[in-house]
């Protein structure tokens, strides 16, 4: 076969492949991204998880306190992630990482507040156990729960003293009702021990 015979069936060749590729979709698709959008979101206030990962473990780690973060360091979430510590610095101006951290500590401090109030009175039941067995920090804490610096120790008027004799006078009396009444109630219930209660007398 001669050199021109050998050229035109390369040129065929080279122009029928061209044909094929041109017949169906050959659309060249983009590489996925390798680092997240820095579009910031319109209206976000923090509530929601941020799209890329990198970012929400980040806002994450910034909210949790230390004992409690997933990552140990920066380092550590910068290699999890592939990424240098310059970027994830670099992350750390993103204004929704910013809200996101946010929200997540406000959220992180109101949870830790309704824990505490769930265990006040264990807590101050150790602190007054702790203070009567000797410790001054405990005593000092009972102390200024016991008499805080903000009540006012004034003494009472006459109107108010008067009033509050009044008051307490009203509640001895209904108490000694309730007594009477539920002793009434017990001795029908019980004749019998009615009766060795006169025998007695």
């Amino acid at each position: 076969m001669s050199n021109a015979n050998q050229k035109n069936d390369l040129m065929e060749s080279i122009s029928a492949t061209g044909d094929e590729g041109d017949a169906g979709p050959q659309a060249i698709r983009p590489a996925a991204q390798s680092s997240p959008s820095t579009k910031r979101r319109r209206n976000y206030d923090g509530s929601k998880p941020l799209d890329y990962p990198g970012h929400e473990a980040l806002a994450q780690y910034l909210a949790a306190p230390q004992r409690f973060r997933r990552f140990r360091s920066i380092t550590a979430l910068a290699i999890q992630f592939n990424v240098s510590r310059v970027t994830v610095y670099r992350w750390a101006q993103h204004l929704d990482v910013v809200r996101r951290a946010a929200w997540l500590s406000a959220h992180n401090r109101i949870l830790g507040d309704f824990i505490a109030c769930r265990e006040w009175p264990a807590i101050i039941r150790a602190q007054v156990t702790a203070a009567l067995a000797g410790d001054t920090r405990a005593a000092i804490f009972c102390q200024s729960r016991a008499w805080p610096e903000g009540i006012d120790f004034a003494a009472p008027s006459l109107e108010e003293a008067v009033e509050g004799e009044i008051n307490v006078g009203t509640f001895l009396e209904e108490d000694e009702t309730v007594i009477q009444s539920e002793q009434t109630g017990t001795a029908n219930k019980n004749p019998d021990v009615q009766e060795d209660d006169d025998l007695e007398e």
